[in-house]
C-alpha cells in the first residue's frame, strides 16, 4: 500500500498468519500483513486450458460481477459455467441483474508485451527543440527539464519518468472501439488520451480528440487543423468524480474510453461505473488512427493491461437495470420490449 515493490515467489495467504513469501536472499521466509499489500502480480505462466471470453453476466446485490456462460436458472440457484473456476452455484435471492448472453466481440490489441510498434516522445521536445541563446541558464535548465520526460516500458506497462512523457501507436481503429487501461499514479494523477490522431508525437497539433483525466473530473477537447485554419474547442462540460484514495493506499483506476465514430460520441467508464458520454456535435475530429498517452504531472504514472476491443455500444448502468417496480421481475429485450412478472427459469 506505501508504494514498496518486492519480487520472488508468492507461497499462500493466509488471515492470521499474512502473506507467506520467499525471496532468495531473505531468510527465512517473509510473512507479510495482507492489509498492507495492494496488489498481488504472478509471474507469467502457460495458459490455462480452455479460457475464452465468456458471454453472460451477472451482478450480485452488493455489486459483485461474474463472467461465464449461464447453464440455468430456476427458483432457487443459478449455475454458471466458467472456465476458470468450472461450475458456480448461486442463490437466487443473491442475485441483482443477469444478462444471458453477448454478442462475442474480438480483441484488437492485449498488451504491452514490449516495446515493439510504440512511438516514444515528450509533449514539449517540439515546442522546445529550438531556444532563443539568450535565456537566463536558469530559465533554459528548467525549459529542458520539461522536455526530458519519457515513458519506459517495464514489466508489461508504461512508466513515466516526467512531465510531458507521451507514449502512442498506430492501429486499425474500428467505427466503435472499447480503449481500456490500468492506471496507477503516486501523489497526483494528469493524464491525456488522445484518440484517432493523425499526429502520434503531439497531443494539441494534429486532427483528434484529446480526453483530459485528472483525479475529480475529466474534459473532452477537439483539435483541427488544415491548410489554412488550426482550431481547438470544449466538446460539452466536464464530468465529475472522486478517484481520492484513502491515506496510504496507491491510487489506481480501470480506465474504459468507448467511442463512436459515426454517432461522434466518447463515453467515459471508471472502475466499472458510467461516468460521462460526450456527443460532437459537428464534424468527427480524428482522422488518423492512432491512440497517445501523455502526462502532465512530475509524479510517476504506470499504464499497464491495455486493450483494445470492439463495442457493441452499450454503457454499464445505463440500460440493464432501468425500468421495473422493484416487486417483480423486469425483463426487457434486444429490441427494448419489456416484460414485468415471475421469472420461473432460463434454461437452453
Amino acid at each position: 500500500q506505501n508504494g514498496d515493490i518486492i519480487s520472488g515467489k508468492f507461497v499462500g495467504i493466509d488471515p492470521k498468519d499474512g502473506l507467506l513469501w520467499e525471496h532468495p536472499n531473505i531468510k527465512p521466509a517473509m510473512k507479510i500483513d495482507p492489509a498492507s499489500v495492494a496488489r498481488i502480480t504472478f509471474a507469467q505462466r502457460p495458459a490455462a486450458a480452455g479460457p475464452k471470453r465468456q458471454t453472460s453476466r451477472v451482478e450480485l446485490n452488493n455489486g459483485d460481477k461474474l463472467a461465464g456462460d449461464l447453464f440455468e436458472l430456476n427458483a432457487q440457484r443459478l449455475v454458471l459455467k466458467t472456465w476458470y473456476g468450472g461450475d458456480l452455484v448461486l442463490n437466487r435471492a443473491a442475485l441483482q441483474t443477469v444478462v444471458p448472453g453477448e454478442e462475442i466481440l474480438g480483441a484488437l490489441y492485449d498488451g504491452p508485451t514490449d516495446a515493439k510498434d510504440w512511438e516514444f516522445s515528450n509533449a514539449h521536445a517540439a515546442n522546445n527543440a529550438v531556444l532563443p541563446a539568450n535565456l537566463p541558464a536558469e530559465h533554459l535548465a528548467r525549459i529542458r527539464a520539461q522536455s526530458s520526460g519519457t515513458f519506459q516500458y517495464k514489466d508489461g506497462g508504461f512508466e513515466s519518468t516526467g512531465v510531458g512523457a507521451q507514449v502512442g501507436r498506430n492501429f486499425e481503429l474500428p467505427d466503435k472501439v472499447n480503449i481500456e487501461f490500468d492506471m496507477e499514479w503516486t501523489t497526483t494523477m494528469s493524464l491525456f488520451v488522445n484518440l484517432y490522431t493523425d499526429q502520434i508525437k503531439s497531443t494539441d497539433q494534429g486532427n483528434t480528440y484529446s480526453l483530459r483525466l485528472s483525479q475529480n473530473n475529466a474534459w473532452l477537447y477537439k483539435y483541427e487543423r488544415g491548410d489554412n485554419f488550426s482550431r481547438s474547442s470544449h466538446v460539452g462540460t466536464a464530468a465529475q468524480y472522486n478517484l481520492n484514495t484513502q491515506l496510504g493506499a496507491r491510487p489506481m483506476a480501470h480506465v474504459s474510453i468507448r467511442v463512436d465514430k459515426q454517432q461522434k460520441t466518447i463515453a467515459l467508464v471508471l472502475n466499472g461505473q458510467f461516468i460521462n458520454k460526450w456527443t460532437d456535435t459537428g464534424n468527427f475530429a480524428g482522422k488518423g488512427k492512432a491512440i497517445v498517452f501523455s502526462t502532465r504531472t512530475t509524479y510517476p504514472v504506470r499504464l499497464s493491461a491495455i486493450r483494445l476491443s470492439q463495442w457493441d455500444g452499450r454503457l454499464p448502468g445505463k440500460v440493464e437495470a432501468a425500468g421495473g417496480n422493484e416487486k417483480e421481475d423486469f425483463v426487457r429485450l434486444a429490441n427494448s420490449d419489456t416484460l414485468s412478472g415471475n421469472l420461473l427459469g432460463i434454461k437452453e
